[in-house]
């Protein structure tokens, strides 16, 4: 599937996210004590990290702050919701830039957040420089070329018109400008400007994220209007299916069944999409991991072309990151040179299966019942069951190590799996003794 495609699950996914945290706030605001709802937001934080991991390096920034707003508010809730309502609304921004393909710097979305949080740190401005060059030049290009390259010593280009790629392969152009991020003031800018020769005129405008997301207004409805063509499209079969069903002119029960039946499976379609669009950007997110780790795994997958609902993907996407992630800190062992981790997908009896396996040295079930039994979870009298210790994993805030990873979470992970899938009806099974295998089930409705 699209990119495109699979950014409108990842946007969709976010903003359920936020608006639930959002609702959480007010209540801890009102009821410090909140156990539910601090709980909630801490889930919240935990999913929006996973789901901003899915998106290029270019927002692993996000990720690292989202942790430092995960640790703040572990230890102070209340004191810290001013911070969390500041980051979800710059989520909402950055969610919208996405969304409308604008290429941005992601540290000035989080600027005012950054600067609160770290003290100190460098303030950085957007400036668009706007400039005409005489027209009548025979080196337009070349003075294009040159501008670019001094803004560029100044600080980070974040757009160009036109582009350097675009300067190689035209003779003119009319119209010009550079976004630019940078420490430095105008003065500095304009000190460079004046250096290059036939530049008649320029115009030097401090921006703001506002401003840019405006001008991508008519993109986006550009967009929505050409989406909006194929599934009315769509529609149009749908109408010409019941219209065929209403004008048949005899009782026929066989017609009407095939009608009715073409008919559901055409509105089912309208909210499904290939299972692909989340699988394939979990090879990335092996590979980046894997290198943190030092642990070279073989991911293999299969099932992609499989089509699901809309809301399974979204519950999907946050499940998997989490699967993946213990499967890699806790699993896999770094010595193995044979690591491999398999995600299947198949249909079987109505149900859609996603079958997560690995080879790793698998889960310490007599140890994860000893931890139950510090925790009070089990009676220390209790017969051993290996079925009833694996169980105890999926338990809110249940861990088996004191000191969790940055990278696996804080015990929640599991738990927050477990919850996500009953939200869609579906169960999930684990298996360990030679490796790790979990299966979870999910009806088709």
């Amino acid at each position: 599937m699209s990119e495109d495609e699979f950014i409108s699950v990842l946007i969709d996914e976010m903003r359920v996210k936020i608006k639930n945290m959002e609702d959480n706030l007010i209540l801890i605001e009102e009821f410090s004590d909140n156990i539910r709802a601090v709980q909630e937001v801490k889930l919240g934080l935990h999913s929006m990290k996973g789901l901003f991991a899915y998106l290029d390096e270019e927002y692993s920034s996000i990720r690292v702050l989202t942790h430092q707003l995960e640790d703040r508010f572990n230890s102070d809730p209340y004191g810290s919701i001013n911070h969390i309502r500041v980051y979800l609304h710059q989520c909402k921004v950055l969610i919208e830039l996405i969304n409308n393909t604008t290429k941005i710097d992601v540290d000035l979305v989080f600027q005012d957040l950054y600067l609160s949080l770290n003290p100190g740190m460098p303030e950085e401005r957007l400036y668009r420089i706007n400039v005409a060059i005489n027209p009548k030049s025979e080196k337009k290009i070349a003075r294009m070329l040159s501008l670019i390259n001094r803004m560029a010593r100044l600080g980070k280009i974040i757009k160009s018109v036109p582009d350097e790629s675009e300067l190689l392969s035209i003779k003119d152009f009319d119209h010009s400008y550079i976004d630019i991020i940078t420490k430095e003031n105008k003065y500095i800018i304009i000190n460079e400007i004046v250096k290059i020769a036939e530049i008649t005129s320029y115009e030097i405008e401090e921006r703001s994220i506002a401003d840019m997301l405006e001008e991508k207004v008519i993109l986006r409805s550009q967009r929505i209007a050409s989406k909006v063509e194929i599934a009315t499209d769509e529609l149009q079969q749908l109408i010409l299916s019941v219209d065929a069903l209403m004008n048949l002119e005899e009782y026929n029960h066989d017609k009407i069944y095939a009608e009715l039946d073409c008919i559901r499976h055409k509105m089912i379609s309208f909210k499904q999409l290939p299972v692909e669009i989340i699988l394939k950007q979990l090879p990335k997110i092996v590979a980046k991991l894997s290198k943190k780790l030092n642990k070279p795994v073989d991911l293999r997958i299969s099932g992609g072309e499989i089509n699901i609902n809309r809301d399974v993907l979204q519950i999907m996407s946050d499940v998997l990151l989490v699967l993946i992630h213990n499967s890699m800190t806790h699993g896999i062992d770094a010595a193995s040179k044979e690591s491999i981790i398999s995600i299947t997908v198949t249909e079987e009896d109505n149900n859609w299966i996603f079958e997560i396996a690995d080879n790793g040295k698998g889960i310490d079930a007599g140890k994860i019942w000893n931890r139950g039994i510090e925790l009070g979870l089990i009676d220390q009298y209790d017969e051993f069951s290996r079925e009833i210790a694996l169980s105890l994993v999926f338990l809110s805030g249940f861990t088996d190590i004191e000191n969790t990873s940055i990278i696996s979470g804080r015990g929640m992970g599991l738990s927050s799996v477990k919850k996500d899938l009953q939200s869609i009806n579906g169960t999930i099974n684990l298996q360990s003794i030679n490796g790790t295998k979990i299966t979870i089930s999910i009806p088709i409705e």
